[in-house]
């Protein structure tokens, strides 16, 4: 009979223990699902707060570009399309074309403004990739290798504003070519970035553009190559062909004057055009030969 408290009171402990546990399971708050932070890389990619309400929070959702981004994106664009579809081209062509006694500073005029055109450029770019971790793409690695290509363009050229100096025929070479494919790869590099664009989230560009950048890259850059490669070589004056191994002296003679005196015919002033003093040169100061622009006769004679 004693031991019917005890197992009385088993028992009750027992009720009391289940009606507990079912009570927590029916009244306790539902477990927060946990969702994988986006990262920060992207400013396109919405995070949700801690106090959202519970059943709305799923994938990280696309939302419009921040302002200053996308305010840095089109400035990004419409510098780099501005320097290397005007500003390079023009300072390249004009060096050509205009024979002007100042010529070269005008030529260093238009290269330093577009230069710090694309200065800016690179950084709203490097800006942009920081924020997107694009730093190591093939867009952004082009654009390193111009940038470094064109701030070496003036130390090529210095030798030319200080007489103490003398002017290296290889620095002016080096310096025309490099000229010219960091031109070509500045343009291409636009295209490379106009398909980067295209693969990362957020607003793109309209194919429009694409299309219209493509075009006006190719036209600019067969203009520039018609004036400043093609035309430059046939304005050359055509030198008379070298007298064999071997030839009578008369030949040697007969061939060497007649090279002179095309050469005396090219150079002669035309009518009308202004006669400059005898240290002006040509315009053509990047092909590394400064010819006067006064006409020359043979100073000497011949001898065999």
């Amino acid at each position: 009979m004693a031991t019917r408290p005890v197992m009385r009171a088993l028992l009750l402990l027992s009720v009391l223990q289940g009606t507990l546990g079912l009570a927590q399971t029916q009244y306790a708050s539902p477990a927060t699902p946990t969702v994988p932070v986006p990262g920060a890389s992207s400013p396109w990619l919405a995070t949700t707060k801690p106090g959202a309400t519970f059943g709305t929070i799923n994938a990280p959702t696309q939302l419009a570009a921040p302002a200053s981004f996308e305010d840095a994106k089109i400035a990004h664009v419409v510098l780099g399309a501005i320097a290397f579809l005007f500003v390079f081209p023009l300072g390249g062509i004009v060096i050509k074309v205009w024979p002007h006694r100042h010529i070269v500073w005008v030529h260093a005029a238009i290269q330093a403004f577009g230069l710090a055109l694309y200065i800016v450029c690179v950084g709203l770019g490097f800006w942009m990739g920081a924020q997107l971790h694009t730093l190591d793409r093939y867009h952004a690695l082009a654009g390193y290798i111009v940038l470094a290509m064109l701030v070496i363009q003036p130390l090529l050229k210095l030798h030319w504003f200080h007489a103490a100096v003398p002017r290296v025929a290889a620095f002016m070479h080096v310096h025309l070519w490099m000229g010219r494919i960091s031109l070509m790869l500045g343009i291409i590099d636009g295209g490379l970035g106009f398909r980067l664009s295209g693969s990362l989230p957020g607003p793109h560009l309209s194919e429009g553009c694409k299309i219209a950048y493509g075009i006006v890259g190719g036209i600019v850059w067969c203009v520039y190559v018609a004036v400043c490669i093609v035309w430059v070589e046939l304005k050359k004056v055509p030198r008379a062909a070298p007298p064999s191994p071997g030839a009578p002296p008369e030949e040697v003679v007969a061939l060497t004057l007649a090279d002179q005196d095309a050469r005396d015919k090219s150079m002669r002033p035309k009518t009308g055009d202004t006669v400059v003093t005898a240290s002006a040169v040509d315009s053509d100061v990047e092909s590394a030969t400064s010819l006067p622009l006064a006409p020359r006769r043979p100073s000497h004679v011949v001898r065999v």
